[in-house]
């Protein structure tokens, strides 16, 4: 990879809209051309409209990839009054959308990312890749990356002073520790 690529969030349930929507239309037309049935040809209205939802939402996750991620990490690191200085923890940190955009906001600071690194939640999701990326976009001096679950993070109290999370903690099943973590997390 010698390009910046922060990869899609749940490309296969993007991929998989898509694909369904496109079939669903295919045979939601086809209905009422093989059958000559008033019900049926409501079913297939049905049909087409479900494929249209589904082509939209994948078709909207695929825009979000490209653009739209970049459009929000810029939104929220825009409302942070930075010094420079700062001790950065972007929780979840993928492939670095929001890791190395606080990087690019730092002097003498330090932008922190950890992750799990589950492929199911981004594409090409490795801490490699991360590195990449932080290295592409000129601030690999500036990034730390951990593989480190955010349920059992092993920093001290008031190690931060600005802590970034983006799609990452609906991803903790059990809602006890989620509770936990958010809790947890004011101490940083």
């Amino acid at each position: 990879m010698n390009k910046i690529n922060y990869g899609f969030d749940a490309s296969a349930i993007m991929r998989n809209m898509i694909i369904f929507g496109a079939t669903l239309i295919f045979l939601g037309l086809l209905i009422p051309y093989f059958f000559d049935s008033t019900v049926l040809k409501y079913i297939s209205y049905v049909i087409i409209l479900v494929a249209v939802v589904l082509l939209i939402l994948g078709t909207s996750m695929y825009v979000y990839g490209i653009k739209g991620k970049f459009k929000m990490r810029d939104f929220v690191l825009s409302k942070i009054d930075w010094k420079g200085n700062e001790n950065v923890l972007d929780i979840g940190t993928g492939l670095g959308v929001y890791m190395i955009g606080a990087a690019k906001k730092l002097t003498t600071g330090k932008s922190i990312g950890i992750d799990i690194w589950r492929a199911e939640d981004l594409s090409n999701n490795t801490m490699e890749n991360a590195y990449k990326n932080a290295e592409l976009e000129n601030v690999r001096n500036k990034v730390e990356i951990l593989n480190e679950d955010a349920c059992k993070l092993s920093f001290a109290n008031n190690t931060f002073d600005v802590i970034l999370s983006m799609y990452c903690i609906h991803n903790i099943e059990d809602k006890k520790s989620r509770n936990e973590l958010v809790m947890k997390l004011q101490e940083y």
